[in-house]
């Protein structure tokens, strides 16, 4: 892989200004770095000698020097410092400007390789403090999920992530970690394909904000390719919502909550985030609106109170119940299965360029908070909504995005085409 050099010519050695002498008749000893033809600065050894101690043209002490054994490990000292760094800078894509120097010299950091002080990982936490408060809490939890499966491909190749390693030969040994080796919270191994194109996506953004901010040098990243797959993921059909919505579960007021929570999200199409964060001050009671600001996107929405909504909102004075998302996902298999939705699906997927996994579930197995905005999106799509009035509901920001979302079968887009045909043909 090819990296752009930094334009700088990096010499440095021992130096006395000539002609320059003190009020005590001495002159100070610098390392002089040379960072370009036009940037340099000199780095005082903290020495000072009589001028004429000094070889100017051989650029050293002279031996008759009273203190030349104790001076010349001085000066030697600070340009083997000064030389480590530079040489760590270039090793690890860094600019080894004169900031960058005199700061590490502050640091007195220890550079003969037992260990990198400011490495990849460090660059990537600060990344992530840079991004705090900045994007939604779930893209930083997102970054964090990359360096925790950076972390553990490194445990388990034995090998140290760096920025010098990024290059093809990296990106296949971290796809492949993931594909086959990474252990999910269920103990099974392997991430389905977008999980692992979620990785990398997120691996190119922090890559290109480090070279952006001139921190690493320029890393080609087209061997990066963000892998993505159609997903078979459910959806709830209205007929399936009214069977929840009119299941009693009276005697179990957490269900009863869950299942409500689900009603509204499968009625608006609110991220798990928002509907969870939704308050009084939202809603607009007389005209029946939800109006928030959405986490991810950041972006504001107007949602129609709907269908089970508007009674599910009063039930709760307007403040639905605070559930954490892990016991949402945990519980509403539990009443999704009490609910009997338990007709089959068969999903598919690959793992890898030519292994495709199958695999038969029961539909209540597969129920997470995902499924809120799915069955909102395809269910109004299917009653006729518009896309484009649709995405100014639901937040997308773009056609593809939302589409994905869209989970209708061969035989529901032929009906769809068959009505639309029949209903123009009738105005004609």
């Amino acid at each position: 892989m090819q990296h752009k050099k930094f334009l700088t010519m990096e010499s440095y050695y021992p130096y006395v200004k000539p002609n320059y002498i003190t009020k005590n008749g001495d002159t100070p000893v610098y390392i002089r770095y040379n960072y370009s033809r036009v940037k340099r600065a000199f780095i005082p050894v903290n020495i000072d000698i009589e001028p004429n101690h000094w070889d100017y043209r051989r650029r050293k002490l002279k031996k008759a020097c009273p203190d030349y054994d104790k001076y010349e490990k001085e000066i030697r000292k600070l340009n083997n410092r000064i030389s480590k760094i530079i040489e760590y800078a270039n090793d690890h894509y860094i600019d080894p400007t004169i900031e960058f120097v005199l700061l590490e010299l502050e640091k007195d950091k220890d550079y003969n390789g037992k260990k990198n002080r400011i490495d990849f990982f460090e660059q990537l936490d600060d990344f992530i403090k840079e991004r705090d408060g900045k994007v939604s809490k779930d893209t930083i939890k997102d970054y964090n999920s990359l360096k925790k499966h950076l972390k553990k491909y490194s445990e388990h190749t034995k090998d140290d992530v760096t920025f010098k390693k990024m290059d093809l030969k990296f990106y296949n040994s971290f796809v492949n970690y993931l594909r086959y080796d990474s252990v999910k919270p269920n103990k099974t191994k392997g991430q389905r394909d977008n999980t692992i194109g979620k990785q990398i996506k997120n691996l190119k953004i922090f890559l290109r904000d480090r070279m952006d901010q001139e921190i690493i040098q320029l890393i080609n990243l087209k061997p990066f390719v963000t892998i993505t797959e159609v997903t078979d993921a459910i959806y709830f059909s209205e007929e399936e919502l009214t069977i929840l919505y009119e299941l009693d579960l009276s005697e179990n007021e957490t269900f009863d909550q869950i299942r409500d929570l689900l009603i509204v999200g499968c009625f608006t199409g609110l991220r798990y985030g928002d509907l969870n964060k939704l308050k009084p001050e939202h809603i607009d009671k007389e005209k029946e609106l939800i109006q928030i600001r959405q986490g991810k996107v950041q972006r504001n929405v107007i949602i129609p109170l709907i269908d089970y909504v508007p009674a599910i909102m009063e039930k709760y004075n307007y403040n639905l119940p605070k559930i954490h998302l892990n016991e949402f996902n945990k519980e509403i298999k539990k009443i999704c299965k009490k609910a009997e939705l338990n007709n089959k699906i068969v999903l598919t997927w690959k793992k890898g360029p030519d292994e495709e996994v199958e695999k038969v579930f029961e539909k209540w197995e597969l129920a997470t908070s995902h499924v809120c905005r799915r069955s909102f999106c395809t269910n109004m799509f299917l009653s006729g909504v518009p896309a484009e009035e649709l995405m100014k509901i639901s937040g997308h920001k773009n056609s593809d995005s939302f589409l994905r979302y869209i989970k209708i079968d061969n035989l529901q887009a032929a009906n769809m085409l068959k009505e639309h045909r029949n209903s123009k043909n009738k105005k004609n």
